[in-house]
């Protein structure tokens, strides 16, 4: 395991203890460039001790050679990522279980492949398609909360009582009502979990401290996923249950997100560009068209629901 730092000037690393690393140096012709490639002396170390001791290496650099290098290759980094990555696909694929399995309940087990099928830009889509983005955020977030927290900012508030205004606004989830209270955990870290998954993907460089801070996190939202599933789905103890139809929801969600999307296209291409002011009143207007549609659907399906139990 080795990592590389390219350093604009030639250094003698005078100020830092390499007694641990072994170092090459790769020099760039005719410019001060240098390439400095560090690895652990200790070959028998095992993979967290090695990426781990690189990770302090770069620790070293970053505050004794500050603005002075770029890292060109973190093989640390590179095993903090794949570390994680098992864990993403755990999350994610013990998510959709718990979709099919609501979903399922809803239907009293009277379903079949189509029966999962989400309607996305007029075309159906399984789960599996879909940007698992737009899933956390549909799931895990109150579509409602950010009109709610806007409307404050007529307000003069300090930051301490913002926060406790923020904090007794109500807030209604897809995930509250498919498994009921007391699984809160990924909604609290519900950034964090976007975050890891994202840099896990691209490969972004990790630190040893974001490694472990991000193995607690993804173990604990697994775990309530399997909490979830246990104690609520397949027992079957929740009350909101079957009364969440999760692929009506999902699809109006959708639809309200392709909506604003289409909206902001004609707006950016019509005489509106011209004036900032219209064009966002026009985009309003029609999102907000469009989301009163969505509930008024949502009300229908319901009574007609009522209607035929």
């Amino acid at each position: 395991m080795k990592n590389q730092y390219m350093f604009f000037k030639e250094q003698k690393f005078e100020e830092c203890d390499l007694g641990e690393y072994s170092k090459k140096d790769t020099s760039i012709p005719q410019t001060d460039v240098h390439i400095y490639e560090f690895e652990c002396q200790e070959i028998e170390k095992y993979n967290d001790d090695k990426a781990k001791k690189l990770d302090e290496l770069t620790t070293v650099f970053e505050q004794t050679y500050a603005g002075l290098f770029q890292i060109i290759n973190s093989e640390s980094s590179q095993y903090f990522c794949s570390q994680i990555y098992p864990l993403v696909v755990k999350f994610e694929t013990k998510l959709r279980y718990v979709l099919y399995i609501s979903r399922s309940l809803f239907e009293n087990g009277n379903v079949n492949k189509d029966s999962f099928l989400l309607d996305v830009d007029r075309k159906k889509k399984e789960i599996e398609e879909i940007d698992f983005g737009k899933i956390y955020e549909a799931i895990f977030t109150d579509k409602d909360l950010q009109g709610k927290v806007k409307e404050l900012n007529g307000r003069k508030l300090t930051k301490a009582d913002l926060i406790k205004e923020v904090q007794l606004m109500d807030e209604n989830t897809m995930w509250r009502q498919i498994v009921g209270t007391g699984y809160t955990y990924i909604e609290n870290h519900f950034l964090e979990i976007i975050n890891y998954r994202n840099d896990v993907m691209h490969n972004h460089l990790m630190s040893f401290e974001e490694y472990e801070k991000a193995k607690m996190v993804m173990c604990q939202a697994i775990q309530e996923l399997d909490r979830a599933v246990n104690d609520k789905l397949i027992d079957n103890n929740n009350d909101y249950l079957n009364d969440v139809n999760i692929v009506d929801v999902l699809n109006g969600i959708f639809k309200a997100m392709g909506t604003f999307a289409k909206y902001v296209n004609e707006a950016s291409n019509s005489e509106y560009t011209a004036n900032i002011v219209k064009t966002l009143s026009m985009i309003g207007e029609k999102f907000a068209e469009s989301l009163v549609v969505q509930e008024q659907d949502a009300i229908e399906n319901h009574e007609q629901n009522e209607e035929s139990d």
